[in-house]
């Protein structure tokens, strides 16, 4: 959160928390396995073939038919972040802290609005706009990655929410897919981030009712990143056009 983090740890803590994870998941799987996987790289996946419009790949339809497209997937993906976002609200916070954690944000993650001069000044290079987003979605990612490893290993209740943070990630890996394609259809490079955006001050939780508000905190600002981005390709897609 800007500064600061939902619980105030001393290093003792820290090196007890981390050492009771370290134990718990030497029987269970490889942390630095799991941490490797940095599906923001390869959003599309290795059996989805060349890039469109690359020599043997597929040829690629205009951007702005490419962009339509993205529209319904971005919508895909505020519906499930919505969804999840509400099942914390009633399932797993008290009602009296929802408004204090909505005034929080972590750091490492995206800013999660645009106001309507930063919508039209990334209109001037287009290409811009989609690398900015991507890297956005990259961070996002690697947040939501630690909740559901956290859904998966360390939650104590029967239902976790480890099926509904994966729907939310795969379709924000389609949407990145989408974008990659774009991008290096235009023929320029993605600036690839690491797991470090995510700092272990806000990996490390002292117990499941610390951990599910900072999981609500990740879950509400990717439902508000999402939103922004719809509006956001949606002026992207109404310039294309226009410049026809």
């Amino acid at each position: 959160m800007e500064g600061t983090t939902l619980g105030s740890f001393s290093h003792i803590k820290h090196f007890m928390k981390g050492l009771t994870l370290v134990i718990m998941l030497s029987s269970a799987v490889s942390a630095s396995a799991f941490l490797t996987e940095e599906k923001w790289r390869r959003p599309c996946g290795v059996s989805n073939g060349p890039i469109a419009g690359s020599p043997g790949g597929p040829p690629t339809h205009s951007p702005d038919i490419i962009l339509a497209g993205m529209l319904p997937i971005l919508q895909s993906a505020i519906t499930a972040a919505e969804s999840l976002k509400h099942k914390y609200i009633s399932e797993r916070l008290t009602a009296r802290r929802v408004p204090n954690l909505d005034t929080f944000h972590f750091d490492g993650m995206p800013d999660v609005t645009m106001t309507t001069s930063e919508i039209e000044e990334s209109l001037v290079d287009i290409n811009l706009a989609h690398m900015s987003n991507y890297k956005k979605l990259s961070k996002v990612l690697v947040f939501l990655e630690q909740v559901r490893f956290d859904e998966t290993f360390m939650d104590s209740s029967i239902d976790t929410y480890k099926e509904e943070v994966q729907e939310i990630e795969i379709v924000i890996l389609n949407v990145m897919c989408v974008k990659q394609r774009l991008i290096q259809n235009a023929g320029a490079q993605i600036d690839h981030i690491s797991h470090t955006e995510m700092s272990q001050d806000i990996r490390v939780t002292a117990n499941d009712h610390e951990r599910h508000e900072r999981d609500y905190v990740i879950v509400k600002d990717t439902f508000q990143l999402l939103e922004t981005m719809h509006v956001h390709v949606t002026a992207i897609n109404n310039q294309m056009r226009q410049s026809q």
